[in-house]
């Protein structure tokens, strides 16, 4: 493969390298890889802010439909947190603190409009959050669900990162998993063990493939 077709990601290394000028030098602040970003808080938030610039235009033609019915069934199938769903689970929620504060206040704002109301209060956004059953529309706050999305990511994959980092499995859990946990337990009142989690999840997979 011809080095300008290359990339190099190598945030610790030094003045020079080994490899050939003509590779490109991927800035040291982070990198997109399979869809996800990996690097600091402030690369993970743009890239996050580039996602949210592309739902906002998205926004724009379901105005054009004219239909309020039709429009929340394409917000909810096509256009809430599902749009982000990769990111939530590949991401430590703290990275994308500030992100998902501005794509919630978005998707607020998109119910609102989809409803003909000028706004929904707090209130308002957080029954039209809750299941149907509940007397609530369903619409998913990307900054609620972001910890679990990423712990249940990190329980289906514990395996196969600690293979790759060279750990034992049984004792691997990756970091901001235990304070994500440790939350969990003081909203709910309930106690989760992640090797448990892992194990669980594992076999649902084995049984769903």
């Amino acid at each position: 493969m011809p080095p300008q077709k290359n990339e190099i990601w190598w945030p610790s290394r030094g003045k020079e390298d080994p490899f050939p000028a003509e590779v490109d030098r991927v800035p040291n602040d982070g990198v997109k890889l399979l869809g996800a970003p990996i690097g600091s808080r402030n690369f993970t938030t743009e890239f996050v802010k580039k996602k949210l610039k592309a739902l906002e235009d998205v926004h724009k033609l379901l105005r054009d439909v004219d239909n309020a019915q039709v429009e929340f069934g394409l917000f909810r199938g096509c256009l809430s947190y599902n749009k982000i769903n990769h990111l939530l689970r590949t991401c430590p929620p703290e990275l994308l603190h500030e992100a998902l504060v501005q794509f919630d206040s978005h998707f607020q704002n998109m119910v609102a409009e989809i409803m003909r109301v000028p706004c929904l209060s707090g209130d308002q956004w957080d029954q039209a959050s809750l299941p149907v059953r509940f007397a609530g529309l369903g619409v998913n706050q990307t900054k609620v669900i972001a910890g679990p999305a990423f712990v249940g990511s990190c329980a289906l994959t514990k395996d196969l990162v600690a293979s790759m980092l060279g750990v034992d499995p049984s004792s691997y859990v990756p970091a901001g998993v235990p304070e994500l946990l440790a939350s969990h337990e003081r909203i709910t009142g309930l106690s989760h063990d992640f090797s448990f989690l892992s194990s669980s999840a594992q076999c649902s997979a084995a049984v769903v493939h």
